[in-house]
């Protein structure tokens, strides 16, 4: 490892950059499952209207 300020030679790894690297990734999977979650609870839950009318049945399921 490089101690002069050097560029570090090509099979050295800096640790810092990794961990950026690793902390970034670790971050994105995070607000992808945090993200996931809320659509899928956004997508359950009943839709009535504002004004408290009685829910209707999606179009597929009217007789």
């Amino acid at each position: 490892m490089s101690t002069t300020g050097e560029a570090p030679s090509s099979g050295e790894v800096n640790i810092a950059h990794v961990v950026m690297i690793a902390a970034a990734a670790a971050m994105g999977g995070f607000l992808f499952g945090y993200d996931s979650a809320v659509i899928v609870l956004l997508a359950r839950r009943p839709r009535a209207s504002a004004l408290g009318r009685k829910r209707h049945p999606p179009i597929a399921d009217r007789s």
